[in-house]
């Protein structure tokens, strides 16, 4: 078996990295944008399950997203007990500004691959993920 997770781990750092220094909010709240953008309307018990972060983590992170007016919280019409997180328009300008980044990322760090080795690279990892 080849150990292939230091190379794993050196590709998420390098994409970590360049997300720090291009976009104004830390990864693990670009996480949490990305869901609610798929999701349309969530909860942070939903969240907590989904992204797999303890309820004290999300808790902070949608504090953090919602302080900057990237997400906003409101409460459900039907169940008045259970608060609704929604992206906002200025929190999908950002995820813009983040799929634009990660496009350049990509280039940047998978330059060397060609074409044909790109594709096979995607294929390789989502039967990795399935």
């Amino acid at each position: 078996m080849i150990n292939t997770m230091p190379i794993l781990f050196k590709i998420l750092d390098e994409y970590k990295r360049y997300l720090r220094e291009n976009i104004e909010i830390p990864p693990q709240e670009i996480r949490v944008l990305k869901w609610l953008d798929h999701e349309i309307t969530t909860t942070s018990t939903l969240l907590t399950q989904k992204l797999n972060c303890d309820k004290a983590h999300i808790t902070r992170m949608i504090k953090a997203l919602d302080k900057q007016r990237l997400i906003l919280k409101k409460t459900d019409e039907l169940d008045k007990r259970k608060e609704l997180i929604l992206l906002t328009p200025l929190g999908q300008k950002l995820l813009l500004k983040v799929q634009q980044h990660e496009k350049l990322f990509e280039k940047s760090f998978f330059y060397k691959l060609s074409k044909d080795e790109q594709k096979q690279l995607k294929t390789l990892m989502n039967k990795l993920v399935s």
